[in-house]
């Protein structure tokens, strides 16, 4: 120790069973176990001090065996365990670890005086030991697709994360002794602190991973472990797609707003006024009295319902008036028609709400999640007061009567319009074809998701399974399994136009009936008068020629 910190190595002695209790302030501590003949510390040691924190050295005594030494000594998968025997002028350097009840030793490498430490492995220590060698991993999984189903003729885990799972398993040799969990539940923490689902395996030791898509919060990082993410995703609140197919009479307005409506109507009057002005200048009184401001306003009118003018102006600033008519009709009718046609034939949905704060005003709404689930335990742990009161208000009352699972929130959805679901945009998307309905997520309600394997706590295997889950993600495995799951969609699955039938145009149709009768009978009533008037004049009626 006095050779060490001459060379500013902070060292200690201690015993195994006070490791812990005053750490010496670095990552990983280098623990060297002095050489002995009895292994009784040794097997106490490697089940109480958690191995994987430190790198152990462990002495040789001269002429001893590694093999009697660590005779019912476990060393766990995960530790990174060395023993140092001297042969001739080296220190050899071996690597020590279990898989499954069978020792493995792995030349590390060798230290002497002169030339310092050699080391003879290549790779990462986790590249070393992904081979378990047909090591039977016990698991659990649920029905949920399409993250997991589970094939009643082969027992294997199928879906997403099953096909994760399944080249997990021909990476790292081994095998899996699946247990389902009965219930198809991921787990909750109960009022009496016990877990139920797969997490309550977990924590019972009864298997080493759940093999699911789990969303990590505080509760279950107490209880079990979770490996890197395997996917992401957002979790909404889908509603039922409500179809604004109706045209209503005042769609026709709609294309145009009031301050335009009111520019359009002003540039009418104002021209109107504007040429029986200049008409007022002529001097032919003939002119001057067939052509008054009500008769400018019927041209200019006319004009704008793209009609033509019986007058024919002479005047050049009496043309140029009604060029500057033309073009401004010209361009409101365009745009007027391209917007009203457009309604027509784009596909619009109305949400009932945007929002929590929005949900939380209607009184008809109700709301669900999947039972003993992530996002039920999020509202549950809400602090956020607008969470909570939405907890309080929709869910706390049927806690114990929520969906078992998202196709049958989704589906619930579809069958009442009055309904929201709260889940995965994965299992959303991946639904929606089997779905009677389209639903559709509320835009500023949401929050991402990140979704992992769980693993029993302190399990060994948990930095190799990260280890290799990382490697698939680098070689783009991970995205290929999504891509396979959820296929990219097609542009025309995408389109929001349909055809325009006549229901859609049925408010036109009746404006256009309603203008015909008004028409017939304002043409009958002219007719009418002009009868009468030529009886009392004791005129007759040309016969038309």
């Amino acid at each position: 120790m006095r050779l060490l910190a001459k060379h500013d190595v902070t060292a200690r002695a201690a015993c195994y069973h006070t490791l812990g209790d005053s750490p010496l302030g670095c990552k990983m501590p280098l623990h060297i176990i002095l050489p002995c003949h009895d292994n009784a510390h040794l097997r106490e040691m490697t089940t109480t001090v958690r191995m994987k924190d430190a790198v152990w050295l462990l002495c040789l005594p001269t002429g001893g065996s590694v093999q009697e030494l660590l005779q019912g000594v476990r060393i766990p998968l995960d530790s990174e365990f060395l023993v140092a025997h001297v042969q001739d002028q080296d220190v050899v350097l071996t690597e020590m670890y279990h898989i499954s009840d069978n020792l493995q030793e792995f030349h590390f490498g060798t230290w002497n005086p002169s030339s310092g430490l050699y080391v003879s492995s290549e790779g990462d220590i986790y590249d070393r030991r992904s081979n378990l060698q047909g090591t039977v991993i016990s698991a659990s999984s649920i029905q949920g697709p399409p993250m997991t189903a589970i094939d009643k003729e082969t027992g294997r885990i199928m879906g997403f994360v099953g096909d994760v799972w399944a080249e997990l398993e021909l990476r790292m040799n081994f095998r899996t002794e699946l247990k389902r969990e009965p219930a198809d539940s991921y787990g909750a923490l109960t009022k009496n602190g016990t877990w139920t689902g797969m997490i309550a395996l977990l924590v019972s030791g009864d298997v080493e991973v759940a093999v699911g898509d789990f969303t990590v919060n505080t509760q279950r990082a107490k209880a079990v472990d979770f490996t890197v993410p395997v996917s992401e995703s957002v979790v909404s609140v889908y509603v039922r797609w409500i179809e604004l197919r109706d045209f209503d009479l005042k769609d026709f307005l709609a294309p145009f707003s009031k301050e335009l409506w009111i520019t359009a109507i002003a540039v009418i009057f104002t021209m109107s006024l504007c040429l029986a002005a200049i008409r007022s200048f002529e001097h032919h009184e003939e002119s001057r009295r067939r052509y008054g401001a009500f008769r400018y306003l019927l041209h200019v009118y006319s004009i704008f319902c793209q009609q033509g003018v019986e007058a024919v102006p002479g005047a050049m600033s009496c043309r140029l008036v009604y060029v500057g008519v033309y073009f401004t009709a010209v361009t409101l009718c365009a745009a007027y028609s391209a917007t009203l046609v457009s309604s027509l034939a784009v596909q619009t949905n109305a949400l009932p709400f945007k929002n929590f704060q929005q949900m939380l005003k209607r009184n008809d709404f109700e709301m669900g999640v999947v039972n003993n689930s992530a996002v039920l335990s999020e509202f549950e742990e809400a602090t956020d007061p607008i969470l909570h009161q939405v907890y309080s208000r929709f869910i706390a009352h049927k806690r114990y009567n929520l969906p078992p699972n998202s196709i049958f929130g989704l589906n619930k959805v579809c069958e009442n319009k009055k309904y929201a679901f709260v889940t995965s945009s994965l299992i959303a998307t991946y639904t929606e074809k089997s779905l009677s309905c389209y639903v559709v997520p509320l835009p500023e309600a949401f929050t991402r998701e990140y979704l992992s394997l769980a693993v029993a706590k302190n399990s060994a295997y948990l930095d190799i399974i990260n280890h290799n889950l990382l490697k698939l993600r680098h070689d783009g495995s991970l995205k290929r399994f999504h891509t396979h799951t959820w296929p990219p969609r097609t542009l025309e699955s995408d389109s929001t136009w349909h055809s325009v039938d006549i229901f859609d145009v049925m408010s036109i149709l009746i404006v256009l009936a309603a203008g015909t009768v008004m028409a017939t009978v304002f043409l009958a009533v002219e007719i009418l008068h002009q009868q009468l008037s030529l009886r009392n004049t004791g005129q007759c009626r040309l016969p038309a020629i």
